[in-house]
């Protein structure tokens, strides 16, 4: 068996699952040439052969690391042009910010919309930091023009002319909670002045009801939701004795709410100016947006081939075909 046999096999086997079996027999041969090659060359210099193959074979490196080199290479990954290498990580960024604010400005999902604009672009970054790893190359400024690109079309998805139709939803929501909260009140305004029993409704401990009600009341208000709430047990003499100390404040809290979507709906309905678009304020924003991307990319870019580069060295350290 030569000195170098169970070397080769081992880089042949990781070879196997990426290589077809011609370009993977020519790349083993190439390395055996190499070896060889190297290790003739240090017993020329004095060293026994022993050490000139094990001197050879820490030259060339692990064989888990040296078959990751040559993976790259037969996938173009070293000479690949950058902008194409991360084409499909820049359109999901420009998506990832995009399509979120779209959402936002029209009202639609709002809450969903503010979660996926905190934590798509964060997948973008761990996506792009899987393809540093698999190119170890420095992938910054491609990824520094999408969040260009990106930063752009966020300005564009908040400026899009669809306010008219934004507002009539908004108008619309506010109306429909107005005149819920008009039940609400109505009903606790019967309970204030005696005309319903406080005590006709309590609720279970840990019941669900598909019903609304009034933050802080000892009893459910029958009006219907869309959402369930849980609510904690009140017995009725409970219920009755609270609403005898807490009844006014009830009333208030309602009352309250009704000003306060009332001012909203004042706000949405009061005619406004056409806003001005401002070239300088765009640009501004554009920069500083792609600015603090692009610092993530660096970041994410300089920590993958920190991690690559400490992983080589630790699998040439112990790795015992290099011993």
């Amino acid at each position: 068996m030569s000195t170098f046999d169970a070397y080769l096999y081992a880089l042949d086997r990781m070879l196997a699952r990426h290589l077809s079996p011609d370009r993977r027999e020519r790349f083993v041969e190439e390395v055996r040439s190499h070896l060889t090659m190297d290790a003739s060359d240090r017993e020329r210099a004095g060293l026994d052969p022993g050490s000139a193959a094990r001197l050879a074979k820490q030259a060339v490196g692990a064989p888990r690391v040296l078959a990751a080199q040559m993976i790259r290479q037969a996938r173009g990954y070293d000479t690949a042009n950058p902008v194409r290498l991360t084409v499909w990580f820049g359109i999901a960024f420009i998506l990832s910010l995009s399509v979120p604010m779209w959402l936002m400005v029209r009202m639609i999902d709002f809450a969903s919309a503010e979660e996926a604009i905190h934590w798509l672009p964060f997948f973008v970054l761990l996506g792009f930091g899987a393809l540093v790893l698999r190119t170890r190359r420095w992938l910054v400024w491609p990824m520094a023009m999408w969040s260009a690109c990106a930063a752009a079309a966020m300005l564009w998805a908040g400026l899009i002319p669809a306010m008219p139709n934004t507002s009539a939803r908004a108008v619309a929501e506010l109306r429909s909670e107005l005149a819920k909260l008009g039940q609400d009140q109505q009903y606790v305004r019967a309970c204030e002045s005696g005309r319903m029993p406080t005590n006709k409704a309590p609720v279970p401990e840990g019941a669900s009801v598909a019903e609304r009600f009034v933050p802080g009341c000892p009893f459910n208000i029958p009006v219907s939701s869309k959402r369930t709430y849980t609510l904690a047990v009140v017995n009725p003499t409970q219920a009755a004795m609270d609403w005898g100390e807490n009844g006014t404040a009830y009333a208030q809290l309602i009352d309250d709410q009704i000003q306060l979507l009332r001012d909203s709906l004042d706000i949405q309905t009061r005619p406004t100016k056409p806003a001005q678009f401002h070239w300088g304020a765009a640009v501004t924003g554009i920069a500083f947006t792609a600015g603090e991307s692009t610092l993530l990319f660096l970041l994410v870019n300089g920590l993958a081939l920190w991690a690559s580069s400490a992983s080589i060295r630790r699998r040439n350290q112990r790795d015992p075909l290099l011993a």
